[in-house]
This record gives structure tokens, sequence and C-alpha cells, in this order.
């Protein structure tokens, strides 16, 4: 989905940013594998709460 919109609109470059329901290991790895830039939130460790 998101090569078609950078497709669409002839973008050299997107940055991917996701909250923490929308992370896993799958879909990291799907940006890296496109080589997309991205910034993610994730969850903080039980101590830092």
């Amino acid at each position: 989905m998101i090569t078609r919109f950078q497709d669409a609109y002839q973008l050299d470059e997107v940055t991917v940013v996701a909250d923490a329901g929308m992370v896993s290991a799958a879909n990291k790895q799907a940006l890296i594998d496109a080589g997309l830039h991205y910034i993610l939130s994730v969850k903080p460790p039980p101590c830092l709460r």
C-alpha cells in the first residue's frame, strides 16, 4: 500500500510513522524490506511506566 502511494505521487522517499498498535515484527520487517524510512512508537517497559 505504501509503495503504491509513493508511486502514485512520484515520491522519492517516504517516512512511515506508526503508533504502538501498528508495530509488529512483520510490519517492521516489511518496512525494512521496502527500503522505507520509519518512526515507530513502542510501549515503554513496565519499569519506566
